[in-house]
């Protein structure tokens, strides 16, 4: 897949390199979504909205701004869920970064960075 039509980053270095890491070692690279998988993520999914009340810890969720594999709605409705249950998500909502696509840990450097810094803030702030 050419960089142009990427739905996982806006650094096209980065990109290039993970995609020379699969060429390079086939074996690491994820095959293709199915029907299976389809299923249990979707009974996963449902039984972790199902569980939500049992989550006592912090929560943070990282959304990407122009995320286009999976839908920022679900990540809000999760957030949404356990605000209702006394636990809300950290800012109440996913934290949105701007310019940011799917992988948000092989990203461009300034919504990398912004990724890394709020990580390590939550991190400590809750050691």
């Amino acid at each position: 897949m050419e960089f142009e039509s990427n739905q996982l980053t806006t650094s096209k270095q980065r990109y290039q390199y993970f995609r020379s890491v699969y060429a390079a070692k086939p074996d690491l690279q994820l095959g293709s979504v199915t029907f299976g998988w389809i299923r249990a993520s979707v009974n996963a999914i449902d039984t972790a909205f199902k569980q939500l009340n049992l989550v006592k810890l912090p929560v943070m969720v990282l959304q990407a701004e122009n995320d286009e594999v999976i839908e920022n709605e679900a990540q809000n409705a999760f957030c949404s869920e356990l605000a209702k249950l006394g636990n809300p998500c950290v800012n109440d909502t996913p934290i949105v970064i701007n310019n940011a696509k799917h992988e948000l840990f092989i990203e461009s450097d300034k919504p990398r960075s912004e990724v890394l810094a709020k990580i390590f803030m939550f991190l400590s702030d809750n050691d």
